[in-house]
């Protein structure tokens, strides 16, 4: 057997004798030898020895020291992957809430990031934004979520909390080395690859780069009971966020898109200037307007309808007066009607209004009330629905109360959905001004 004396000069307190690359290593004092544990050079199979025992043992066997490293096991692949999972969907929550706060006040709408911006989103999500805001949480609370609640955590190689830039770093590789950037085949194969590795007692390629470990001892069932529970919870509040923003599947229009072009339009023409031979260009001819007025039938409001739109009048199947506005194309309908009825409430008239709908239309939710505020008329009712005779079809519908008249606006956009999108959302807000208070008017 081959002895191999390690800290010659050790106190008294060196008194392990341990086995590492098939030699007998030594002596070393529990603090060395923790270290050493750490290191990944002693595991709880490590073969050690000191005076006043029979023979040498497995770490694990010794109670004196068999605690010592308890807390230094590595965490088991499960519990890393599911801890990471739960981490992506929380940080992904928190950045989605920061662009919905921040894209409110710049343009005073309360909505979330549109389908049609998801791109862009998840780029920023996965390649920058998540890996740092992952990183900052782990900094300043010590560890995120989902490892916290699985018992995992990250440590560098003295068995400190890993830093920031450190953690960052690993985060990064995590998303190249670990997820394959999220690219199908490459991805399974990346993630197979790190699994096998941690599943036998290795470190993951990106911990050995980073120079950190990730510990974790055995999950407990009161841990995993607690992690379901908070991981249904963190969907469940995904899943409303989507379900109550009818703007997400209707496009999510850029109302200031339309604000610019108007603001350009109305725009003094800049002066022509002469040319080299001395003619002056003619002025560019500015595009026919082919706008139209239009006058609620109820209230008799007059408001200026964009040119895009053809208008018919028509009968419901109560007979009742609707009007209808429609592009050339077809690809997009936007309807207004009204009912009067009296003693009844919102909920009331959308619960019957669901029900008569309801072999024409599929409602993905039961949608949302928006109550009137100081200075506001009434309420309203906002939800969105599938056509069912026509697959490619998505109509958002909008119920306004104004007294004992219930209004409702039907929004009809078929694919692709964004090609009319803002003309709808023009018209949308044109016909709603055309509404006002809801009183019934003559000329």
């Amino acid at each position: 057997m081959n002895l191999t004396m390690e800290g010659a000069g050790q106190s008294a307190a060196a008194v392990w004798w341990f086995e590492h690359g098939g030699n007998r290593a030594g002596p070393v004092t529990t603090a060395e030898l923790r270290g050493r544990a750490l290191a990944g050079d002693v595991t709880p199979q490590t073969l050690v020895w000191r005076e006043g025992m029979i023979d040498w043992q497995r770490l694990a066997d010794v109670p004196e020291i068999a605690t010592l490293i308890d807390d230094l096991r590595l965490a088991g692949p499960w519990a890393r992957y599911f801890a990471r999972c739960f981490d992506i969907v929380f940080v992904g929550g928190v950045l989605w809430l920061a662009l919905t706060i921040t894209r409110g006040l710049n343009r005073g709408e309360a909505l979330m990031p549109s389908l049609a911006e998801h791109g862009v989103l998840l780029t920023a999500l996965f390649v920058f934004s998540l890996p740092l805001i992952d990183a900052i949480i782990a900094a300043v609370f010590g560890n995120t979520p989902g490892k916290a609640m699985l018992g995992v955590r990250v440590v560098d190689a003295r068995g400190k909390r890993a830093s920031l830039p450190r953690y960052f770093g690993r985060n990064l590789l995590v998303g190249v080395v670990g997820l394959g950037f999220g690219i199908g085949l490459i991805a399974i194969g990346t993630q197979l690859w790190q699994f096998l590795r941690v599943r036998g007692g290795q470190a993951a390629a990106y911990d050995l780069w980073t120079k950190c470990r990730v510990l974790g001892r055995p999950v407990t069932d009161s841990q995993t009971i607690r992690f379901i529970v908070v991981a249904l919870v963190l969907f469940g509040v995904w899943l409303i966020a989507m379900l109550s923003n009818p703007g997400m599947m209707l496009g999510g229009t850029d109302k200031s898109a339309g604000t610019a072009a108007q603001a350009d339009a109305s725009a003094p023409m800049p002066r022509a200037r002469i040319d080299g031979s001395g003619m002056t260009p003619p002025a560019p001819v500015p595009p026919a307007d082919t706008s139209f007025v239009w006058r609620n039938p109820v209230t008799q409001t007059a408001v200026r309808i964009e040119g895009i739109w053809m208008y018919t009048e028509a009968s419901n199947r109560s007979g009742d007066r609707i009007s209808l506005f429609a592009t050339e194309d077809g690809q997009a309908v936007v309807t207004l009607g009204a009912d009067i009825a009296s003693k009844t409430s919102l909920s009331q008239y959308v619960a019957n209004f669901m029900r008569a709908n309801a072999e024409k239309y599929a409602f993905d939710n039961p949608g949302r009330i928006v109550r009137g505020g100081a200075g506001t008329a009434g309420s309203k009712w906002v939800a969105v629905a599938r056509s069912r005779k026509q697959a490619d079809a998505r109509i958002q519908f909008e119920v306004i109360q104004r007294g004992q008249r219930f209004w409702y606006l039907a929004l009809d956009l078929t694919k692709p959905y964004d090609k009319h999108a803002r003309a709808v959302d023009i018209l949308r807000e044109t016909l709603q001004r055309s509404i006002g208070d809801g009183r019934e008017s003559s000329l």
